[in-house]
């Protein structure tokens, strides 16, 4: 049997969230607009649904509720519904934020989110530079847009969810269940693994420390150019050492050094299940080249037509 190298200490557990759990649960369905800008509901946990809704199965649902935790807020854990939304713009969510359906969390300001996660559809943004949040999980059909602002620790994704990752910073990621991330403006400090067919397209943020590729079917695609595996420059395609150091340039010209890891263990042996691949970025001559070749294509057909 297989004993993938996750086993170790790097390997971290993605888990499916389950509806949060706290002492005391206060509900927001009346499709006003509410302001936490104090300690009232420290120790409960929020749940915000549309107007007449009770849980995340509301036949008609009515009008928006928004939840505002401002300044001085602070709530134990919140949860969103339906297409009702809620904005930390100042306070803090001290344990779990999770959107579910098309419901909404926003963390902007300063705001502090300890774990936030979007799945069963909903939505996350973080978009200020002086918000942050400890985790965040995109878990299926959703969406998530980091613009700005820091994911301290770990962005966990899975499945097709829609992702933004043009800003900010994050400390690793973890990527699985064929699910597909462009890091192309987000800086990356720590980790980068892909596992259950997932794949990474890595052509900005030169910070990352490690790369892992475990499984069959998933893969890293590091974009740029100069690339050398322990000192050695290699073509561009696969990487074909197991494991090493990788340094070049990336898309965005910026220079990195990583160790880089592609497969795992089966029955004693190291095997070649996952895929590091290095990709050349076009030169501006060459890009502009084809360019030109597409609309010329494109005039001959509509001439002909």
């Amino acid at each position: 049997m297989k004993t993938s190298a996750m086993l170790a200490s790097v390997f971290v557990l993605h888990v499916c969230l389950t509806p949060a759990l706290a002492t005391a649960r206060v509900t927001f369905n009346d499709g006003a607009i509410h302001i936490i800008n104090d300690d009232t509901y420290a120790a409960e946990a929020v749940w915000v649904y549309n107007e007449g809704c009770s849980s995340n199965t509301c036949p008609e649902p009515g009008a928006p509720t928004e939840v505002i935790v401002a300044e001085g807020g602070d709530i134990m854990e919140l949860e969103v519904y339906q297409t009702s939304t809620a904005i930390v713009s100042g306070g803090i969510v001290s344990g779990k934020a999770i959107s579910r359906n098309s419901g909404l969390i926003t963390l902007n300001g300063t705001g502090w989110i300890d774990d936030m996660a979007a799945q069963e559809g909903g939505s996350l943004v973080l978009n200020s530079s002086t918000a942050a949040c400890r985790v965040m999980r995109a878990l299926g059909s959703v969406s998530v847009q980091v613009l700005a602002g820091e994911i301290t620790t770990w962005l966990y994704t899975s499945g097709d969810a829609s992702l933004d990752l043009s800003g900010g910073s994050l400390g690793s990621l973890s990527a699985s269940s064929d699910s597909i991330v462009e890091l192309d403006g987000i800086g990356v400090t720590g980790q980068i693994q892909v596992t259950s067919g997932a794949v990474v397209d890595w052509s900005a943020g030169g910070s990352a420390t490690r790369l892992y590729a475990w499984d069959v079917g998933t893969r890293i695609r590091v974009h740029g150019s100069e690339f050398a595996v322990n000192g050695v420059p290699v073509p561009f395609g696969d990487l074909p050492a197991t494991t090493g150091t990788l340094t070049g340039l990336l898309e965005s010209e910026e220079e990195f050094s990583v160790q880089f890891f592609q497969g795992g263990y089966d029955s004693g042996a190291w095997t070649t299940d996952g895929v590091i691949e290095v990709v050349a970025v076009p030169e501006p001559s060459l890009a502009l080249g084809i360019l030109t070749a597409l609309i010329t294509l494109t005039w001959i057909r509509q001439r002909r037509t």
